[in-house]
Parts: C-alpha cells; structure tokens; sequence
C-alpha cells in the first residue's frame, strides 16, 4: 500500500505528516495478545502453551473466563478454570476473545470519538458488534475460502483508523461538513478532501503497523468501497455489510450508513443474498446480539 506524501498539506492546512505521526501514538496490539496469536497460528502448538501464556496476564484470564460464561456462549454451567474455559470455547473462539480483549486495552485509552459525534466506549461496541455479525454472517453464509475467525477480527479492528484521525476531523468539522452538506459528498470522501487521507486508509496503515495479515489490511482500506477492493472480495464486502448491519441495529451512528454510495440491499444482492430480505435481516441481528450485552459493555 501507498502511504500518502507526508508533506502535503491536507485541504484544511494540516501536514498529513501530523496526521500520522498521531498514529504511531496509537499503541500496538499488547505484545502477550500477539505472542498468543502468533502461537496459535503454529500448526503444532499445545493447549499446554497457551495456557500457560493466558496465565501471565491476569486480566486477560479474568476477562477470558467471564466471556466464556457469559449468555454469548449459552453454556448450561459456570466454567471456572483457564483449561476449562480453552476446551469449551476452542481455539478460534478464544483467539477472537484474546483479540477483542487487547483492542479493549487501546479503546480504554482513548477519549471520546468528538469528531465523529461518538462517546467514549461507542466506538468500541460498534467494532464488536460488526465483528459479531461478521462472523455470524460467515458461519451463515459458509462463503468457500472464508474463515470466520478471520472474519471476526478484519470486523473488529475495521474502524481503528478513528482513533488517530477523530481529532483532526473535530478540528476541520466546519470544512467537512461543508463538503458533506453542500456539496453532497461522502464522509470518507469528505475526510480524504479536507485532512489528504481517510480513516479506512489510516486504518490500513495501523493494520500494517500492527503485522496483521494482507486480508485484513484490505478489509479495513475498502470497508467503504467494497466493490473496489483489489483482493479478497467476499471478505471486504462481508465486513461493509456487517458494518452496515451493525449501524442500522443501532451500535453506531445513522450518518455512518452514509459513508458508503451502497445500501444494505445492494450489497446483499451482490452477496447472492435476496434484497428483500433486509427487514429480516437486521431484526436477526438485533436478536443475535442480545447474548453478547455483556461483551458489548465491557468498555470502562
């Protein structure tokens, strides 16, 4: 990926330079989150290892055993040991979860999303509640080459880009509203035109910096501009559905559902999913996402 000229000056006056090297504060995955990741994507790992790894961080083991007993997960009773909890929940499963627990941590270090008119905490609901879906929707769809594991953490980390950008659009917001009210562009294009790059892009950046996997990138790049997503096709248009389903299941802002020149619909037509079903489907969301009310208000 091309990363924009650190000299340009954005639209609004800001060198794109500041813009990123606001990114660089943005902390990296906690190294025990990526450790675990790294590990388990060895095809001859231990449970042994992994336990022992979870057991160094004992928030992580905490947070570990309450997303296993909590209504998400519909078990009949209450798993109490870190063992316990990996034999339930499966490796896949507990990746998601350790993932989600150390996005946690660089949410909680955040303020309040001004720029983009979300609370502190909204930000964080939204990115589970996409990941949620996602990975739903991919069990669902059982789209050939698509792991919802993968699936659930492109969703998850889709929107990291606000994290650095949210106070260089509250500075410019008069500039991009502007552009948005008057002259009827996107939010993402109004972004690009005022401050010289957008979250997606940003994000992407991050991704990289991260060391996250080439499918991931691209799903957070083109969460807005699916049909323009030059590899893993179903992939980037399952996450900007999801986001999209997330919006409209209210864990977001309606404005967001403008971000994108596509609707719900056209996106599930182009999924070989019926239109007509969009009603459905969202009120399926909503229900989806009853159980997880306890990992959606994890945030502090």
């Amino acid at each position: 990926m091309l990363e924009p000229d650190k000299r340009l000056l954005s639209g609004g006056g800001i060198v794109i330079s500041d813009i990123l090297d606001k990114s660089e504060t943005i902390p990296a995955a906690p190294g025990l989150v990526g450790r675990i990741l790294a590990l388990t994507a060895e095809p001859d790992f231990s449970m042994e290892q992994l336990v022992r790894l979870i057991r160094m961080d004992p928030a992580l083991t905490a947070y570990v055993l309450r997303m296993c007993n909590s209504p998400y997960y519909g078990l009949r009773y209450k798993v109490a040991s870190l063992d316990h909890a990996i034999a339930v929940l499966g490796v896949n499963a507990l990746v998601d979860v350790v993932l989600s627990s150390g996005l946690l941590k660089v949410f909680n270090n955040s303020t309040a999303q001004d720029g983009y008119m979300l609370a502190k905490g909204q930000l964080w609901r939204h990115s589970v509640a996409t990941a949620l879906i996602a990975q739903k929707l991919a069990g669902n769809l059982k789209i050939k080459g698509i792991n919802p594991s993968v699936t659930f953490t492109a969703a998850l980390l889709h929107d990291t880009g606000k994290l650095a950008l949210n106070q260089f659009v509250s500075q410019s917001l008069y500039d991009i509203e502007s552009l948005i009210y008057e002259h009827h562009c996107t939010p993402v294009e109004a972004e690009k035109i005022v401050l010289g790059i957008d979250h997606a892009n940003l994000g992407g950046l991050i991704m990289e910096k991260w060391a996250f996997p080439e499918e991931i990138v691209i799903s957070v790049i083109y969460h807005h501009d699916p049909l323009l997503s030059p590899a893993y096709p179903d992939l980037v248009k399952l996450v900007a559905l999801s986001n999209m389903l997330a919006v409209s299941a209210e864990y977001g802002k309606e404005q967001s559902l403008n971000l994108t020149p596509l609707t719900i619909a056209q996106l599930m037509g182009d999924m070989n999913m019926n239109p007509e079903d969009e009603d459905n489907l969202i009120l399926e969301v909503i229900n989806w996402l009853k159980p997880a009310t306890d990992m959606l208000s994890m945030f502090n």
